[in-house]
């Protein structure tokens, strides 16, 4: 607390020194703080519809299990940078310029991504149905909290 003191008094016997100069400094970064801005999100160019991402990628290379490191990632560090990071959550990055996801290996978009005739959506209604006979049961299932086939 003393030192605090001393550094508080300090501060104020050598303030009118600094000034002036501190004023300025204060006034440029306050003028050259408004010229700063984000970068534009979306490229003046057509929006992506379709993501090709299905060319092969290299394999990662192994790594060593360590136990106990994997333990102190999962308990102590995760939770902790987790707890004190303050970035706020920001908007989904993989869309396009209309908020859409586009298609992808992983993700069909299936509402509105092409036109259907009525005479496709009668057609396909009729195409689904139950499974047609003989069923067989390859296996139980076992994973899970249910029980099932």
């Amino acid at each position: 607390m003393k030192r605090f003191r001393i550094f508080l008094y300090n501060l104020t016997r050598f303030l009118p020194i600094f000034a002036p100069s501190l004023r300025v400094g204060l006034a440029a970064a306050f003028f050259l703080s408004g010229c700063a801005s984000n970068t534009f999100r979306f490229a003046d160019a057509p929006p992506v519809w379709e993501i090709h991402d299905r060319r092969p990628i290299p394999m990662p290379q192994s790594t060593k299990y360590i136990r106990m490191d994997y333990y102190y990632k999962v308990l102590v560090r995760r939770p902790a940078v987790s707890m004190l990071d303050c970035a706020p959550v920001g908007r989904s990055k993989d869309v396009n310029s209309f908020d859409h996801v586009p298609a992808s290996s992983w993700y069909t978009p299936r509402l509105g991504y092409q036109a259907i005739s009525p005479e496709e959506l009668l057609r396909a209604s009729s195409e689904v149905g139950p499974p047609k006979p003989p069923v067989r049961v390859v296996r139980a299932k076992h994973l899970g909290t249910n029980p099932g086939f």
